[in-house]
């Protein structure tokens, strides 16, 4: 049974991916593209959702727009790491009639009331979306089977001394998503951080596709801006958990949220078995890159 999902994302290239293997994924059923502010301004990411859409004729999925910024305060893109349009300044076609003109958090909102089964939310950005969610409607929470959220640091791998952008951008929505009481399998900076370059190499090694070329030149784009090629891999890793369960290691806990003048220490992990966090800290990145190159091809 295909497993219903909806995907809150800022895309960005690793968001871009990330959708391209959610939607050549038949295991998958995408009940809409919610976007949020973070690589870009929030009509930018919902115009580069399109462009995904668009690459794979995928005409049957919509795209809603959401939060302009975090629950306090206000958000204005920096288009150095990113490009003006938040997706490596490739040239690829919108499709705005994807659009709806529904906000992203109604449209969560009624799709949870009128599922007949538990949804799946993936979230490969902040939280502001999901966070607005719970403060309208808390009642909904319960029609969501589990989260796969790209957030967070829960202080299971030595050496980081910075906390992750997602969980960053808006810390109050973060707070109240980690202590919703929902499942949310973290995907945080205590695994992404293991990422090596060998692995986006090994993606792109001997292909040659429209979407592999797309894949190429936002990795090419990274490492004259500052940033990684395997950057591009790190939302990707929240879908690929979810189609392969055995891919990934968590421990469970509790999350306690504050402000804090070390942003490190912004998140406090209690490790504990009846906690709702799933904090993954060991992930198969072999295994993850060889499925991701065949969905992709």
């Amino acid at each position: 049974m295909k497993k219903n999902i909806i995907i809150d994302c800022d895309p960005g290239a690793d968001d871009a991916l990330g959708l391209l293997l959610a939607l050549r994924s038949k295991e998958l059923n995408i009940l809409g593209i919610t976007t949020s502010y973070g690589n870009c301004e929030v009509e930018q990411a919902a115009n580069n959702a399109t462009k995904i859409l668009k690459v794979l004729g995928k005409e049957n999925v919509k795209v809603y727009v959401g939060e302009k910024g975090p629950l306090r305060g206000q958000f204005k893109a920096d288009n150095l790491y990113c490009g003006e349009d938040g997706l490596c300044n490739i040239n690829l076609e919108a499709d705005i009639m994807k659009i709806s003109s529904m906000p992203a958090y109604e449209f969560i909102i009624k799709t949870l009331v009128e599922s007949e089964e538990r949804v799946i939310i993936i979230s490969t950005t902040n939280l502001s979306n999901i966070a607005k969610v719970i403060k309208i409607k808390p009642e909904v929470m319960n029609k969501i089977e589990e989260i796969y959220s790209i957030s967070g640091f829960f202080s299971q791998t030595k050496g980081i001394d910075r906390q992750e952008w997602n969980a960053l951008l808006d810390v109050d929505a973060t707070k109240i998503l980690y202590s919703s009481g929902v499942k949310i399998k973290a995907f945080g900076l205590d695994v992404t951080s293991k990422l090596k370059e060998e692995y986006a190499l090994k993606l792109i090694k001997d292909e040659k596709s429209e979407i592999f070329d797309f894949v190429r030149q936002c990795m090419n784009y990274n490492e004259t801006h500052s940033l990684m090629k395997s950057s591009i891999l790190v939302d990707a890793m929240a879908i690929m958990a979810l189609i392969k369960k055995d891919i990934a290691v968590y421990v469970k806990g509790f999350a306690n949220v504050e402000e804090m003048k070390k942003k490190k220490d912004m998140i406090r992990f209690l490790p504990d078995e009846s906690g709702n966090i799933y904090a993954c800290i060991e992930y198969d990145f072999e295994k993850y890159i060889k499925e991701l190159k065949e969905r992709l091809k």
